[in-house]
């Protein structure tokens, strides 16, 4: 029998990164665009102004916690398109953007390298500051959660994390 979640608390914030390869001309889109791109509606980056190439999408599986977060911020009641090619990890989903020029996907901002370049959304690039100051869109709140409040160590840890997480964004650590 599945129990029932009774407490949960924010813990920390993190945000989705949208991905391009390196050599990409697009250095900016608007959610509109996004979204049209991973309903299947702009195919070519020559349509948001780009080079002439087919758009390769790029998504987590069904079920993964960053689908889920993508589709809440981006998709909204909207269906991905289903010739995207599913990721089971944001190290395949960097690989893969790494490696395909005309690819795109995304990824939790947490998890960030050179390998791949981030697409600034509607003029607000991705960043621990943007998400402070909830500029940025695509930003989320990951919540610890439990049958019951925690206790003893556990009830500590959270709260340093929280402590943490904090002094990290106004860059106090």
């Amino acid at each position: 029998r599945q129990e029932e979640v009774r407490w949960s608390a924010p813990l920390v914030q993190d945000g989705v990164a949208i991905l391009v390869h390196p050599e990409n001309l697009i250095d900016t889109i608007s959610m509109a665009e996004l979204q049209a791109i991973y309903r299947g509606f702009i195919t070519n980056w020559s349509e948001i102004g780009g080079e002439n190439q087919a758009i390769t999408l790029y998504s987590r599986e069904d079920g993964a916690g960053l689908r889920l977060e993508f589709n809440r911020l981006v998709m909204g009641q909207q269906q991905t398109s289903p010739n995207a090619r599913v990721l089971s990890s944001s190290d395949l989903m960097i690989a893969q953007i790494a490696s395909d020029s005309t690819g795109i996907g995304y990824i939790p901002i947490s998890v960030l390298t050179e390998q791949v370049k981030t697409l600034i959304i509607d003029t607000v690039l991705p960043s621990t500051n943007t998400i402070q100051d909830n500029s940025y869109p695509l930003r989320s709140t990951i919540y610890v959660i439990g049958l019951e409040e925690p206790d003893g160590n556990y009830r500590q840890l959270f709260s340093a994390i929280q402590i943490l997480e904090e002094n990290e964004l106004s860059g106090i650590y």
